[in-house]
């Protein structure tokens, strides 16, 4: 299983910096610093975050002008930067990182990322009442699991033939 950048000091910048938003707002963060980062090839973190910071004006003047519905996101977007200026460079330092690695690592990484997200916030679900009949149409004689990701864990082996009487 591949873990580049996943528990790694940049990954901590990373999320530390992106803990400032709302999740729905995130990704608009990343590709704001990894966009110009591979596209312009830009090495340093402080260039990067000059570039972000002239790109969010930019956007800011047009969304002013045209009346634009994402103002606000964008407005908060530079106000954490200013607000936060050294977690931005150290993002900014993690875009650059990213940007520079293969695209079929990035791919791999955010394939183990999103299906560790995944099982997290499987982890706070019930089991379903799908997985808890097909539990014991599998035959499963313990007690019920206590969430999503253990009742899936349960199916998988069960389904391999190992057993657990719970």
């Amino acid at each position: 299983m591949l873990t580049l950048h996943d528990g790694s000091a940049t990954s901590k910048f990373r999320d530390q910096f992106l803990s400032r938003f709302a999740t729905e707002r995130r990704s608009r963060v990343v590709n704001l610093f990894t966009v110009p980062a591979r596209n312009l090839r830009l090495v340093s973190s402080d260039a990067l975050l000059a570039h972000v910071r002239q790109d969010l004006d930019q956007r800011i003047r047009e969304a002013m002008y045209w009346g634009g519905r994402d103002l606000d996101a964008l407005v908060e977007i530079r106000d954490v930067i200013e607000a936060h200026p050294e977690e931005a460079r150290r993002f900014a330092s993690w875009a650059i990182s990213w940007a520079s690695l293969p695209a079929g690592v990035r791919e791999q990484v955010k394939v183990q990322r999103a299906e560790r997200y995944r099982r997290e916030w499987m982890a706070h679900q019930p089991p379903t009442e799908r997985q808890l009949a097909y539990l014991y149409r599998l035959g499963y004689a313990g007690s019920p699991p206590s969430n999503r990701a253990e009742a899936s864990e349960l199916i998988d082996r069960l389904a391999k033939g190992a057993t657990r009487d719970g």
